[in-house]
């Protein structure tokens, strides 16, 4: 019934200042451009589809029945808030069973309300699993079976129907307002933040925090894109852009590895890459990627610049005579031919462009990864889960006490717990504030309009006007949405049985208890709730790590693909999300202290994804085995750790990594000397082992380093006394360094 925004309450205390600060900021953004005419335009179409009903039926003398449909087309229209111009006709289809099942079964328990009590609670939890469904079936139960006057089965549930398939079809048009951010502008948007992430990649004066700064930019842009297309995979143009998306999300991983080779090159020879060189060689890059959609771009021979690749040639015929000049050149070749597959994957994203964005002829081929917006399948995850059995709980309860008080109105008091419980304990109590203040104002507004006691055909042109402004103000606040949508559902529900104005007490009553019960139900059901699923979370990242690497020695044997790296690395994103997520739910449950050491662990997880990625990026299957011995021992090392935290103890390193790393140094070392000592000859398969193996134990380096700190912040947020050295261990250091 509303969107997903409330107070802020998770760790702070809700204020009047606050919640004004905050209504402003909303308001600045809702009516900025874009965001101002989606706002507005799905306003006017849910308000059509809600208020042409009423006076359809006004007109032809049958003002019930436009009730009942104007109530179809309301609960279904709610499920688009969160995304208007996602909304596509299967979702709201999906809606309008829910709907129309509720109206069906609330008409069959009418009057009877230990059914309902048992119904209602069903209802709720199945729309905690269906995320399509939500609580509109729920909803429309309880709005049914309250108000038993039904003379007909059939009408109320046809009628509904009817409302549903309405709205849905009224939002799913191609409205203006539905393309405020088109496709090519959310692709555009992703390609000029990897084009900035680029532009900074070899400059050794950018800080670690601006490059951290553009490299979460790059990230949300491109999710962004990827969101966009699967809201018009249907539609040939999303499936070509879902392609360049693919694409973009190659030179993202190129230019995560392309700053870690420059990092690992400046530190071993500071002078071997100059500012000039690594400047004029990305900026032909950078400008490529930045007008690539403009049309223009030649998509052949998009390329680097040549500086790079002339150092590279008067080092090639001088002959390294020693293992420094000669690491030197493998690295700067390594770097070569990360900008060589950047120019190429811009050349492909040139190509795409023309048939994805400007509907040309087809691209290349490459199979998209998109998860739909929304989903109509149950989630049967251990969250989804729980929330499912609070909303049974707690709508439960609310019609149990209806069954046994009757007051009047009583339906007023369970769609205020349905409406308030979320799935953490800080949105419950930002939502029973917000529910609450805004149920107030509506139900006296209500009341003041039913004072008035206009006409139908006047009362019909309030409701239209009420429902401009609630679905308009939506993405303001909830309190703003709270307030306009109980006035519209007062005057939706008494359009059809008129009441007077004295019932706004008896709702007014019924939302301040059904607050309190929502407070204590929230409050007995989250002892602990999410905090005391966070070392799981954690463990989850651990494993992920450890596979990460594991599949990475695999790839090494060219025993798997890229591909499947790349998933790996997909899932350990998947899995810093669900901890990052799992650590703001904790902050705002009672009684919890979040350790800052869990918020470190998200970001010293990202480095050590970014560290697979160069590793990933700059590798082939070369089957070098002390690269799979150092990989081997980091997964071990990923398990011990996961061993520490269920122990509740602080990780302990054993000492493998750096024996593992110590070996492939050796190696390194004594094909490097073969290969100074007969420089000369050509040896293919030896030159290319030398390449991947020297820019592979740098990578192992960092990842080491990097590792060793996730191991041991995650291990410390866990452990019954924080080790001593971890406070004084700076960020990014390792065993043994980086050296």
């Amino acid at each position: 019934m509303g969107p997903g925004c409330g107070l802020r309450t998770a760790g702070k205390s809700w204020t009047i200042g606050g919640l004004r600060n905050a209504v402003r900021r909303r308001v600045r953004r809702v009516h900025e451009g874009a965001i101002g005419r989606l706002a507005l335009g799905f306003g006017l179409t849910a308000a059509t589809a809600i208020s042409l009903p009423l006076l359809v039926s006004v007109v032809v003398g049958r003002p019930g029945w436009g009730g009942l449909v104007a109530l179809g087309a309301y609960m279904v229209a709610t499920t688009a808030i969160k995304d208007p111009a996602g909304g596509r006709f299967p979702t709201f289809f999906v809606a309008t069973l829910a709907a129309t099942g509720g109206v069906a079964l609330g008409v069959l328990i009418a009057g009877r309300p230990w059914l309902l009590a048992g119904g209602g609670a069903a209802v709720a939890a199945l729309g905690g699993l269906v995320p399509a469904v939500g609580p509109t079936g729920a909803l429309a139960l309880v709005l049914t079976a309250s108000r038993p006057h039904y003379p007909e089965f059939a009408v109320p549930i046809l009628l509904t129907f009817g409302g549903g398939l309405l709205v849905g079809a009224l939002l799913s048009l191609p409205w203006r307002w539905r393309h405020t951010r088109p496709l090519r502008t959310a692709v555009v948007a992703a390609a000029n933040d990897i084009a900035a992430l680029l532009e900074v990649a070899t400059d050794p004066l950018s800080e670690d925090a601006a490059w951290e700064g553009r490299r979460r930019a790059a990230g949300k842009s491109l999710r962004q894109a990827r969101t966009a297309c699967a809201r018009h995979h249907l539609r040939r143009q999303g499936r070509e852009a879902a392609r360049l998306v693919v694409v973009l999300r190659r030179i993202l991983y190129e230019t995560v590895a392309l700053r870690g080779l420059c990092s690992v090159l400046r530190r071993q020879s500071p002078d071997a890459l100059t500012d000039s060189d690594s400047s004029a060689t990305v900026a032909p890059l950078v400008a490529a990627l930045r007008v690539v959609f403009d049309g223009g771009l030649d998509v052949v021979g998009v390329a680097p610049g040549t500086s790079l690749a002339d150092r590279i040639g008067v080092l090639r015929a001088d002959l390294p005579h020693d293992r420094r000049s000669l690491l030197e050149l493998l690295q700067l070749r390594q770097i070569q031919r990360c900008l060589d597959r950047i120019g190429e994957s811009v050349g492909v994203a040139a190509e795409l462009s023309v048939g994805g964005l400007y509907g040309g002829p087809a691209g290349p081929r490459i199979p998209p990864h998109i998860s739909p917006v929304v989903s109509a399948r149950p989630q049967f995850t251990s969250q989804a889960a729980r929330h499912a059995v609070r909303l049974a709980v707690g709508v439960g309860a609310a019609l149990v006490i209806i069954a046994i008080w009757r007051p009047p109105f009583g339906y007023w008091l369970a769609l205020t717990v349905l409406l308030s419980l979320q799935a953490t304990y800080g949105g419950t109590l930002s939502r029973v504030v917000a529910r609450t203040c805004g149920g107030v104002v509506g139900a006296l507004l209500a009341a003041g309009v039913l004072v008035v006691a206009p006409g139908n055909l006047a009362l019909t042109a309030v409701v239209a006007l009420v429902a401009v402004l609630a679905f308009t103000l939506s993405a303001v606040h909830y309190v703003y949405w709270s307030a306009l949508v109980t006035t519209l559902v007062m005057l939706l529900v008494d359009f059809r049985i008129p009441f007077g104005p004295e019932a706004a007490g008896s709702r007014i009553l019924m939302t301040l208890l059904g607050g309190l019960l929502t407070l204590t139900i929230a409050r007995m059901l989250w002892p602990r709730g999410e905090a005391a699923r966070l070392p799981a979370r954690v463990n989850r990242l651990l494993h992920a790590h450890a596979a990460e690497c594991r599949t990475v020695a695999s790839f090494d044997r060219g025993e798997g693909s890229r591909s499947r790296v790349e998933k790996a690395v997909l899932q350990t994103g998947s899995a810093e999300e669900d901890l990052a997520a799992s650590v703001n739910s904790a902050a705002g449950e009672p009684g919890v202290a979040v350790p800052d050491s869990l918020r470190e662990v998200a970001r010293a997880s990202g480095r050590v994804r970014d560290d697979v990625m160069m590793m990933v990026t700059v590798m082939g299957p070369t089957d070098i085995a002390p690269v799979q011995a150092v990989l081997g021992a980091l997964a071990d090392r990923f398990e011990h750790c996961v061993e520490a935290v269920e122990s509740r103890r602080a990780y302990q390193s054993e000492g493998e990594v750096d024996r593992r790393l110590a070996e492939l140094s050796t190696w390194v070392s004594d094909l490097t000397e073969s290969r100074i000592k007969r420089a000369a000859e050509e040896a293919p398969e030896e030159r290319r082992a030398l390449l991947h193996a020297v820019v592979a134990e740098h990578a192992l380096r960092e990842l080491n380093a990097d590792s060793a700190r996730l191991c041991a912040v995650a291990s410390a947020a866990f452990a019954v006394e924080e080790p001593d050295d971890l406070a004084r261990q700076p960020a990014g250091s390792g065993e043994t360094g980086r050296s």
